[in-house]
């Protein structure tokens, strides 16, 4: 190839910037655009439009304020009237915003790796297992009142068996509480109220239960607004750092394992009728610890996180008893999530009936248990082998590829449905988009369709539960408030003495 001079390199690149030039001034082909004629009367174009609705976290409703723009949901916050999050949201409803608009949800309906119908779906659904077997429902822990309705007329098919599984359910917390008083019971702390805050790996303020009405709660106590004024003190024991950890006046980092020696170490100083200890590995912290509690009876606090074993919550209820916080800064009340403690909790009844040969359809509705069940049950292995299976998620993952059916899941934003706060306050969750996928049913809908009902929507099923029973006689008024405030008038859970 012959050399190229500088020269001719320049002017030929003089040359391709004149021709893009020209291009530019071209005119393009004519093209029409459509204005927008039937605008409805509550979208303005660049207004955006606040709808409120709920999200479901672990089986518990947080109340969120929705932020439209012409009927794309564009920013969550904290619904101020929902006692959950109180104008509040964290990161997990946050993010769950970004989940309605993900490019790698799932779009259709699938029989293997063939395109499939909701009709033949149905069908399998409302047909009874054959040869004596009996069809496995599994479900994500739910507080939904319309759902548990459901939950309990499919029960009455009498071949239906309705299990519920989570990778982060509160058994540990419910089986403390058995032990504590003889029965399943949560405890709902008032931060606002405590002076001394004792927390066993609790982290109240970021990852467990309630946390923005908890923060809140928390951080009232933490502003000096008078000369005189004082600051709660939060003590904190734990194996890791942890946003609470991090805001502790006193830490002690100890192995997770050690939490529980640690509780007894201060229950056995505070309580009379505590079993006589060793000396304590950590005497000095413990004992500032004891002291400070047993001086502001009635006024402390003691919380146990959902990751410690059943022992350290029944400790952690002793020592609230002993300094007199119940009734005060901490009272008690029945999960709002179904069933909360009973065997119908948990993946050992589903590999149980798994390896007896006892399911002739296993039906998964929402949640991955395939991946977050532990390792040593292989399911992915046990459901291969089932003679059908459905899924329903919002993705192709691990659950979905182990399933001989697959049926997309509809957003908590595109769908109709309800759900109980911490304290047991209700609030109904409603659409803020049109659906996305076309195909997509709720967890509900499946329960449906096996009760024969394949054409029933998410609005209908929740609507028929709120008008058996509402609150106020006048139906369509009561509809209204609970949708503009977002929570139900009149809901809740009586605690317990």
């Amino acid at each position: 190839m012959a050399d190229v001079s500088r020269r001719v390199i320049l002017r030929l690149f003089g040359a391709s910037a004149a021709v893009a030039g020209a291009e530019a001034c071209s005119r393009g082909p004519q093209e029409y655009i459509v204005p927008y004629v039937n605008q409805p009367p509550e979208v303005t174009p660049s207004v955006a439009t606040v709808y409120a609705t709920t999200m479901a976290l672990d089986g518990y409703g947080v109340g969120i304020l929705a932020t439209s723009h012409e009927g794309r949901p564009t920013k969550l916050e904290g619904n101020p009237e929902h006692p959950a999050s109180l104008g509040a949201l964290g990161t997990i409803e946050q993010a769950s915003l970004w989940g309605l608009y993900d490019p790698k949800r799932a779009q259709g309906i699938r029989h293997g790796d063939d395109p499939a119908t909701w009709s033949a779906i149905a069908d399998l659904l409302a047909r009874p297992a054959q040869g004596g077997k009996k069809t496995f429902v599994l479900l994500e822990p739910t507080s939904s009142p319309h759902l548990v309705d459901l939950v309990r007329r499919v029960r009455a098919r009498g071949d239906v068996f309705v299990g519920f599984h989570s990778p982060l359910e509160r058994r540990n917390a419910w089986e403390g509480a058995r032990l504590a008083f003889g029965r399943v019971l949560e405890p709902r702390w008032d931060f606002s109220r405590a002076d001394v805050v004792l927390s066993l790996d609790a982290d109240f303020l970021a990852a467990t239960g309630s946390p923005q009405a908890w923060a809140r709660a928390w951080a009232s106590r933490r502003r000096i607004e008078s000369p005189n004024g004082t600051m709660s003190r939060l003590y904190v024991v734990e194996p890791r750092v942890s946003v609470t950890g991090s805001n502790a006046d006193e830490r002690l980092a100890v192995q997770s394992r050690q939490v529980a020696s640690v509780a007894a170490d201060v229950l056995s100083q505070i309580s009379p009728r505590g079993a006589p200890r060793k000396e304590s590995a950590w005497p000095q912290w413990v004992h500032a610890v004891a002291r400070d509690l047993w001086a502001h009876v009635g006024t402390s606090l003691v919380v146990a996180g959902d990751a410690q074993p059943a022992v350290v919550h029944a400790m952690a209820h002793a020592l609230n008893e002993v300094l007199g916080n119940v009734g005060r800064t901490v009272t008690y009340a029945p999960s709002p999530i179904f069933e909360a403690g009973e065997g119908s909790h948990g993946i050992e009844a589903l590999a149980a009936a798994m390896d007896a040969g006892d399911i002739g359809l296993l039906v998964v509705a929402g949640g991955n248990p395939v991946y977050t069940a532990p390792a040593d049950v292989d399911l992915e292995k046990r459901i291969r082998a089932l003679p059908a299976s459905v899924y329903v998620g919002s993705h192709e993952n691990e659950t979905a590829r182990a399933c001989s059916y697959f049926v997309p899941e509809a957003h908590y934003l595109e769908s109709w449905g309800d759900a109980l706060a911490f304290d047991g306050t209700a609030s109904i969750a409603q659409p803020i988009a049109r659906p996305l996928v076309a195909d997509g049913r709720t967890p509900a809908q499946v329960l449906a369709a096996m009760l024969g009902r394949r054409d029933a929507t998410s609005r209908d099923l929740v609507e028929e539960h709120w008008q058996v029973a509402p609150p106020s006689k006048d139906f369509a008024s009561f509809w209204r408030r609970a949708l503009v405030q977002g929570v139900v008038p009149g809901e809740g859970t009586a605690t317990v003495d």
